[in-house]
């Protein structure tokens, strides 16, 4: 089971990769900062801008909206399988914090679900709404499976891993931190949000990715 969650995940990583390509090079154009620029713009352009029905520039964009949002599911199930599989790596030394951090796997799932189902254009403060009850059970889920990441196997392989754990660790909580100081301190919105993403989400996939690629002890892959 354990083995066939981190398949899923990386195919889903790859889903979200490609599906991500085609919606980004089928948007008609504009950013919160640039309504005018043509076409999708990585630095300025969020990703959820790829499931806009109506872009920035005021052209329709159906087609294109429905890939993305395909795009955004796939990362959701790639997110959510790889840290509902990843405590199987420590639930033997420390089977707590491994059922504790799948319980808020499971409750990030279901967060994360509504964040392509409610598009800013569409849906306004319930989008922001949905990223934030989404990201605090899929934070507190990561640090768990960091924590438990980190106290496993120190091997020179896996300090590699764990330095990349860490890292990834930090920029989404900084990531986060910018989402907050903008939606509950009404911070102005500007051009280094979209861009941190962007940053957030390569080391995000890389690290899942990785974390499915490496071997799961036999014990645990038949928990």
């Amino acid at each position: 089971m354990i083995a066939r969650l981190f398949i899923v995940a990386r195919a889903a990583c790859l889903a979200f990769v490609l599906l991500f390509g085609v919606a980004a090079a089928m948007y008609p154009g504009g950013s919160p900062f640039d309504r005018a620029h043509p076409g999708y713009d990585v630095a300025d352009n969020y990703v959820c801008d790829t499931f806009r029905a109506r872009a920035y520039d005021g052209r329709e964009n159906p087609l294109g909206a429905r890939i993305g949002q395909l795009g955004m599911f796939a990362l959701v199930i790639a997110a959510s399988a790889s840290l509902l599989a990843a405590p199987s790596m420590f639930s033997e030394r420390f089977p707590r914090l491994a059922a504790v951090a799948r319980i808020n796997a499971t409750i990030a799932f279901f967060g994360m679900l509504a964040v392509p189902l409610t598009p800013a254009h569409e849906y306004g403060n319930l989008h922001f709404i949905s990223v934030g009850v989404a990201a605090v059970p899929s934070l507190l889920a990561t640090y768990l499976v960091a924590i438990g990441v980190v106290r496993t196997n120190p091997s020179a392989s896996d300090r590699r891993f764990r330095a990349m754990t860490l890292v990834m660790v930090a920029v989404s909580t900084i990531h986060f931190a910018q989402y907050v100081s903008q939606a509950v301190f009404h911070v102005r919105e500007n051009p280094w949000l979209p861009r941190v993403q962007k940053l957030v989400l390569v080391i995000d996939l890389a690290w899942l990715v990785w974390l499915g690629l490496r071997t799961t002890r036999p014990a645990d892959a038949e928990s």
